[in-house]
């Protein structure tokens, strides 16, 4: 048996590892909706240089009512974000994949949004709404 390269998941006789992009790939996967919600971000600071570096998509699950904010920062630094026209609860579950651009390891950490809604550097997030 040959893994390919790059692969989702690695195994061999005795172990399983999954890749950070298997990670994000399930993440979005058990939070997607049928609708799409039309949404803009601003970023603090608003940096027009950083803009092209992060990204956001807000989707709703008709049969439940429920929202996911799914939000992707590039940058190697923390950046603290708002959404136009939405109010994020301060104990809105949040789960977060991150780390550098070439690990090969991560996890998906879980935790509630808290004052503000802080990113990551490298992470994938998303907010249950």
């Amino acid at each position: 048996h040959q893994n390919w390269n790059p692969n989702l998941i690695y195994f061999d006789n005795d172990t399983l590892s999954v890749t950070p992009s298997y990670l994000v790939q399930q993440l979005f996967s058990t939070h997607s909706g049928d609708r799409y919600v039309e949404c803009s971000i601003k970023l603090m600071p608003d940096d027009a240089n950083l803009r092209f570096r992060v990204a956001a998509s807000l989707v709703e699950d008709s049969k439940t009512g429920e929202r996911y904010l799914k939000i992707v920062n590039t940058l190697p630094r923390k950046l603290d974000v708002s959404v136009e026209g939405l109010q994020i609860p301060r104990d809105a579950q949040m789960k977060t994949v991150c780390g550098s651009p070439d690990a090969e390891k991560a996890s998906i950490e879980t935790g509630v949004v808290g004052e503000k809604l802080a990113l990551r550097p490298y992470s994938v997030s998303v907010v249950t709404l």
